[in-house]
């Protein structure tokens, strides 16, 4: 079943809301002031909450046998919060690289579909992503 086959036939939708709360929560990671997760990208226990906060949502989903709706960590890292935050890094760019690996390991092992993201992704995020999902077929 394609995306929107399953979008029209669930009642229930289920999207990862609240990241930057249930890390803020936690007190495992330290939140930047205007960006918010989005550099915990560049740091491993930021990564490693992170990647416990998406597998959970995901573990959710799947229990539920609902589709989900995951956002990129940097939704919050348009050009202006960054150029105002003062950071010299693509920090959209950063993680599409960073993440890409994480991202495809995820679709695999849970059997989704569908790749993309929220702000900040373009057509430079898709052409990277979708040839490292099908070479690692």
């Amino acid at each position: 079943m394609d995306f929107c086959e399953t979008f029209e036939k669930t009642d229930f939708k289920l999207a990862e809301v609240a990241v930057i709360e249930v890390l803020r929560r936690a007190g495992v990671a330290e939140l930047h002031p205007r960006l918010e997760n989005a550099l915990l990208i560049y740091d491993d226990v930021g990564q490693a909450a992170l990647t416990g906060v998406y597998r959970d949502y995901v573990s959710i989903a799947e229990s539920a046998e609902v589709p989900i709706l995951i956002c990129t960590p940097t939704w919050r890292a348009n050009p202006e919060r960054i150029s105002a935050a003062s950071i010299g890094r693509d920090v959209n760019g950063d993680a599409v690289d960073d993440w890409g690996d994480r991202i495809i390991l995820l679709n695999r092992r849970h059997g989704i579909k569908i790749l993309g993201g929220c702000c900040g992704t373009g057509p430079a995020h898709l052409d990277y992503l979708i040839p490292r999902y099908r070479e690692s077929s």
